[in-house]
Formats: C-alpha cells, sequence, structure tokens
C-alpha cells in the first residue's frame, strides 16, 4: 500500500505525552492529517490496555471523521483515506473480545507503532510509519477485520469550502511547501530532541496507567457533525 509522493498531503504521528518522548511511557500517539490549510487529527491509545477505551462510539467517530467533508478539504487520496480506514478497523480489532486477536497481539503492535514513531525526526511526514503500522494490522489479524467489519462505514462526504475568505487568502499567499503542522512540530523538536530507540530499558511498562482514548480535531472537524 504506497502512498503517492506528490499527494497534497501529510501526515504526522507524535507521543504524548510529549516530555516523555526521551524516556516513556507513550501513552497516546496522535495521528495529523495535514494538508490545504486543514488539519484533521485522531488520537490513539498506546499505553496499558483497557477496554474501555475501545467503546463502539469511539470508533464510530473515527470512521465518520475519515469518511467526513473536512478530512476531503485536506485533499486526500483514496489510498491515504483506506490507509486511515485500515489502520482504524485493524485498531478497533483488539477490542472486540474475539479469542484469535489477543492482548498480547495489542501490546506487539503498540510497540512496534510507538518505535516507528519515536524514530521519526520531527516534523518528518509520517506515511512511511502509518504504511508499516496497516502491514502489520493486514498480516497478523483475520481477514474478516477488514471485509466485514460489521461497522456502518458512511460514504464519503466530499468538501465544501466555508471557510472565512481572508483566512483562504493567507493561505494561498503562503509557500507551497507551508505546513501548520509543520512548524508547530519544528518547534516542538527543537525544545524536545528526537528519540532513535524505544526498548525495555526505556521506562515503557504494559502495567503503567494510561489516560482514555481521545479524539482530538480542530474546530474545522465541526462540519463533521462530530
Amino acid at each position: 500500500m504506497a502512498l503517492n509522493i506528490n499527494s497534497p498531503i501529510k501526515f504526522h504521528v507524535f507521543p504524548e505525552p510529549w516530555e516523555n518522548r526521551l524516556f516513556g511511557p507513550i501513552d497516546q500517539i496522535t495521528i495529523v492529517v495535514d494538508g490545504q490549510g486543514i488539519t484533521v487529527s485522531i488520537t490513539v491509545a498506546t499505553g496499558d490496555f483497557d477496554p474501555e477505551n475501545g467503546k463502539p462510539e469511539v470508533f464510530e467517530r473515527w470512521i465518520a471523521r475519515i469518511q467526513g467533508a473536512t478530512l476531503s478539504g485536506t485533499g486526500i487520496t483514496e489510498e491515504e483515506r483506506e490507509l486511515l480506514m485500515h489502520f482504524a478497523l485493524g485498531y478497533r480489532a483488539f477490542y472486540l473480545g474475539r479469542d484469535d486477536i489477543t492482548t498480547d497481539m495489542y501490546y506487539l503492535f503498540v510497540g512496534e507503532f510507538v518505535a516507528n514513531t519515536l524514530a521519526l525526526r520531527q516534523p518528518e511526514p509520517a506515511g512511511q510509519v502509518l504504511e508499516t503500522a496497516v502491514e502489520w494490522l493486514l498480516g497478523h489479524l483475520p481477514a474478516d477485520v477488514f471485509d466485514e467489519p460489521g461497522i456502518e462505514i458512511p460514504p464519503v462526504t466530499p468538501y465544501t469550502d466555508t471557510r472565512d475568505l481572508n483566512i483562504t487568502e493567507t493561505l494561498a499567499s503562503a509557500p507551497a511547501d507551508f505546513s501548520p503542522t509543520g512548524a508547530l512540530l519544528d518547534i516542538c523538536s527543537f525544545l524536545v530532541p528526537a528519540r532513535t530507540t524505544y526498548g525495555s530499558d526505556s521506562g515503557y511498562d504494559s502495567d503503567d496507567s494510561m489516560p482514555s482514548l481521545r479524539d482530538v480535531a480542530d474546530s474545522s472537524d465541526e462540519e463533521d457533525g462530530l
């Protein structure tokens, strides 16, 4: 599942809490889709497994956001949207209570996802991290997780630009490679150097507590009704 290098969007992933990048634990990772002056984010729990983080309504919101108008406004391609959908459906499977998808598999997945995220030199685009995560899910989980997910997937909603004209004109006059998210991560990476290793000596422990899974998006997500 290769991404188009000419795509107008950039994927970013960054760990939280940010200050724990050096020593862990990493409780959650925020996936950011950034394109055409629009940013959409979803935050994924990566700490101790807790069924409360996988309530059906959580994934209903994820899927609505992935298929929603705001994400369409980033210029996302069909393949990139499919990548996010596969990620959402695969991650959701850990919370379905199936005998063939164990908690150990959850820890294997999030361990790799966290390690690959921390290996990035922020604000390096993270398309490869997401591709690797989805390849893991496709290679380790039963096919029906993706082919017959048992959850309604609405059609894609096209984007209608309702932003303030002054904002639109400002974005239009910005450099072609301007990224609000990238600018923010440039600052963050200066304040906290990137980490390149993440293992058993990092302080990450599956017994560490974590906050509940949450969805994060900018105010433009209100267009999706979320």
